[in-house]
């Protein structure tokens, strides 16, 4: 393994779980204008997002929230493919 320095002393951990697979969000079971909220920063999910946009078909927006005090991410769908929303101009 050129170029790679491994350090001694890594430690070995058990029971750290796996995050969340991209199937593990609700993306496919909302309704325009429904929410969720995952405990993340927006750029952590933008590339789930843009997952469910193209295998969906389906219009989201994202914004970083704090929510009973803990910072996450708050996800809309907003629209159907190509159709203009008033939801996600803000209007809704």
């Amino acid at each position: 393994m050129k170029g790679i320095k491994i350090e001694k002393g890594i430690k070995i951990e058990k029971g750290v779980p796996v995050p969340q697979k991209r199937s593990e969000l609700p993306f496919a079971e909302m309704e325009i204008g429904d929410s969720f909220f995952v405990p993340t920063s927006a750029k952590n999910i933008t590339g789930s997002i843009s997952w469910a946009k193209k295998t969906l078909g389906f219009k989201f927006t994202c914004r970083t929230v704090i929510e009973n005090g803990i910072e996450g991410a708050r996800v809309w769908r907003c629209g159907n493919g190509s159709e203009s929303s008033k939801l996600s101009r803000g209007e809704g």
